[in-house]
């Protein structure tokens, strides 16, 4: 069984340079703690969910218990990193779209004297670069063997194409 703990803690390390993720104001610090792992588990969900709409992985990763915060199985190694990978994508989209209604709201000139459009611009290639790099590490562990690594082959042998 593998707890969400361990994925939490994976996401937080990938994300700790973002200050905004880790600062709660007028809180304790377990209080900011038990938040934080809470929004943490929730990139979670959402990126179980994003893998189930890029592919059909070969365990059900719905299969955790949310009482106990744990996975019914053990996910490998690979499975941690493309789940943490992912989470991180998650959080980095809501990012995006909180960019995005700023924009919205905005004047051009109001933009540009708070956020440059470098700055923005620098942002969203960001996001996309990770979103790229997710899909072909998706790709990479669907055409690969779960426990082995190992790139899944079919066997010619067994068909016949006459």
């Amino acid at each position: 069984m593998t707890s969400f703990n361990v994925l939490i803690e994976r996401c937080a390390r990938k994300l700790e340079k973002d200050s905004e993720l880790f600062t709660y104001y007028n809180v304790s610090a377990s209080e900011a703690e038990n938040l934080l792992r809470e929004q943490i588990t929730g990139y979670l969900y959402d990126a179980i969910d994003l893998l189930y709409s890029k592919c059909e992985p070969p365990v059900d990763m719905y299969n955790y218990d949310e009482e106990l915060l744990q996975f019914n199985f053990d996910l490998t190694k690979r499975e941690i990193g493309l789940l943490s990978d992912l989470m991180r994508q998650v959080y980095y989209e809501r990012q995006e779209a909180t960019l995005g209604a700023f924009k919205i709201r905005m004047t051009p000139s109001d933009l540009n004297h708070i956020t440059p459009s470098t700055e923005r611009s620098t942002f969203l290639k960001l996001v996309q670069d990770i979103r790229t790099e997710n899909e072909k590490a998706i790709s990479r562990y669907v055409s690969s063997d779960r426990n082995t690594n190992k790139r899944k082959t079919i066997d010619h042998s067994q068909y016949d194409y006459s």
